[in-house]
């Protein structure tokens, strides 16, 4: 994963190598209200039995807020729908950081699809920092 080419005006958005070009990583990060990166602290799964997606439910704490009106220290709780089988253990994935991309801000859970949420990486994580600098008040 590189970060692409970096630009002489820091509110333009350049390409992220995995996203495609700068017009397909702008038009992807433009597709979402909120940009988040959360620590989860709670996860567990659901077996729905043969046959069906297996829930993999999470609660996180948000760490940064990129884009949107999430604030840092919010909890946030989600679904993810996998074709594999559901683990029989709980909070395997505590401490894990993820970027969260959605459109919703509930205290509800929320379902998130198939690159909704990726795992922390550096490289990443500098490109959203470059492509949303730091606001004041959050």
């Amino acid at each position: 994963m590189g970060a692409g080419r970096r630009s002489a005006d820091p509110t333009e958005i350049v390409a992220y190598d995995p996203w495609g070009d700068a017009a397909d990583t702008k038009a992807r990060l433009n597709s979402y209200k909120h940009i988040l990166l959360g620590c989860i602290y709670e996860d567990h799964w659901e077996d729905r039995g043969p046959h069906e997606y297996s829930y993999h439910h999470f609660t996180a704490t948000v760490v940064r807020s990129y884009k949107g009106d999430w604030r840092t220290s919010e909890r946030i709780t989600f679904v993810q729908g996998l074709d594999y089988p559901a683990l029989t253990v709980s909070n395997v994935s505590v401490g894990r950081l993820v970027f969260l991309f959605t459109d919703e801000h509930k205290n509800t859970e929320i379902g998130f699809e198939t690159g909704d949420v990726m795992n922390y990486d550096a490289e990443l994580g500098q490109f959203l920092q470059y492509a949303y600098p730091e606001r004041r008040g959050r």
